[in-house]
């Protein structure tokens, strides 16, 4: 729940709805993208392992404390990751049924353009997709090309840069409220409110 002191523009009412703009937290935007590729070698099957032994050897030592690389060997192991993905936004309340993981192989592993595996973490109304990189894969990757509908919002990570805003625009109907006994009722009726 979002509660707005007036004035402050993190809420504004646009044609259909409301965007939302909150400031974010001060984060490593490489280190978010290790973190999502500990959770995709988590999930690994066993068999899979031998093609990704160096990388995942390599995110040991960038996220081990005592590793064998400094603080600027850790940043340019990380900025040589590919560092980009795809992010979705699910309209409604909890629509992809809590936090999901999945880890994706590539079909057709004759095409050279994509990686073999993507990972993705969903949470919430959040879904985040990132390559998984074997060994031998190294170059520049594209994301594959996915279809949306109107209510999905979507567009492209870029993990070499940190975000200093979140924004997020949602279709809602404005409801005229006198008084906060209504408010307090309408927000127990939707079970937006704790008894």
């Amino acid at each position: 729940m979002i509660i707005e002191t007036k004035g402050t523009g993190i809420i504004k009412e646009v044609d259909d709805g409301f965007e939302i703009t909150i400031p974010r937290q001060h984060y490593n935007p490489l280190a978010v993208y290790c973190s999502f590729l500990k959770m995709a070698y988590s999930i690994m099957p066993l068999e899979f392992y031998e093609q990704y032994v160096k990388h995942i050897v390599v995110l040991k030592q960038i996220v081990a404390k005592d590793s064998m690389y400094c603080n600027e060997e850790k940043e340019k192991v990380m900025e040589s990751n590919p560092n980009c993905g795809l992010y979705c936004f699910f309209p409604g309340i909890n629509p992809l049924g809590g936090i999901n993981v999945i880890l994706w192989q590539k079909a057709n592993l004759e095409e050279k353009s994509y990686p073999k595996m993507l990972f993705t973490l969903e949470m919430k109304n959040f879904s985040f997709t990132i390559p998984v990189l074997a060994d031998e894969e190294q170059g520049t990757f594209k994301m594959p090309k996915f279809s949306s509908d109107k209510e999905m919002q979507y567009g492209s990570l870029d993990f070499s840069k940190e975000e200093m805003e979140f924004k997020c625009i949602m279709s809602a109907k404005k409801i005229e409220i006198e008084d906060y006994a209504s408010l307090e009722e309408e927000l127990r009726n939707h079970k937006l409110l704790r008894q």
